[in-house]
């Protein structure tokens, strides 16, 4: 698991809430752990980007996507980072909340 991503919701050119999500990756091979460490600081770097586009910068009246489509992306990102050392990506938790 890593830990949260927490992205801003822009509405109408303001930060009005914000989006967190928690996800894991699974592993093709139990061995491919001590690698996945280490590229975690790029992993989390091309999620907050991909992120970014998916959520924070949607146009006026867009939603956020569905589960799948978070998965779905966040996949790639992972695949591009490690390649084929990550066979799947489990979105634990997702929601928006009010800025405080």
């Amino acid at each position: 698991s890593l830990d949260p991503f927490t992205v801003p919701l822009m509405s109408s050119g303001q930060i009005k809430e914000q989006f967190t999500i928690v996800v894991s990756m699974e592993l093709s091979d139990e061995d491919y752990r001590i690698d996945i460490a280490y590229a975690i600081p790029r992993i989390r770097h091309e999620v907050y980007n991909e992120l970014l586009h998916l959520v924070t910068f949607r146009r006026k009246g867009d939603t956020i996507p569905q589960i799948a489509v978070f998965k779905q992306q966040l996949f790639k990102v992972a695949a591009r980072v490690v390649g084929d050392k990550v066979k799947g990506v489990v979105v634990q938790q997702a929601f928006k909340a009010p800025l405080k």
